[in-house]
């Protein structure tokens, strides 16, 4: 997955809000193509319930391209839980995947492998 806009993002949001917010760390790369640079990114935080959560910013400015490397999100959770994750772009919201995450599990994605839930 490329965002090679400054209003492309990838969001998170549950279907119902539990008690224990599932957890979630992302990295990435970020591309400048005309001057062959590479920079990495992380980021983590928790989901909000039903509130939409930004996972992945855009990149800051055009000339950037940003290549995710991977995304886990974790049910810290008692009970299952329902993860939707989108790619925005500032007016369109297009659903990615949408999972049930058993307890404890992790949904997981990774370029090559596609989307699992896993230990």
């Amino acid at each position: 997955m490329i965002l090679d806009s400054t209003t492309k993002v990838v969001r998170a949001v549950l279907a119902a809000g539990p008690t224990n917010q599932p957890e979630w760390n992302v990295v990435w790369a970020d591309h400048k193509p005309k001057l062959r640079a590479l920079r990495l990114g992380h980021n983590f935080g928790v989901l909000n319930g039903t509130t939409v959560v930004t996972i992945v910013a855009a990149p800051a400015t055009v000339d950037i391209q940003r290549q995710l490397r991977g995304i886990w999100i974790y049910n810290a959770d008692t009970a299952s839980v329902t993860i939707t994750v989108d790619v925005y772009d500032g007016t369109n919201a297009r659903i990615w995947v949408q999972f049930v995450v058993p307890t404890l599990k992790t949904l997981s994605w990774e370029p090559g492998k596609g989307w699992s839930v896993t230990t």
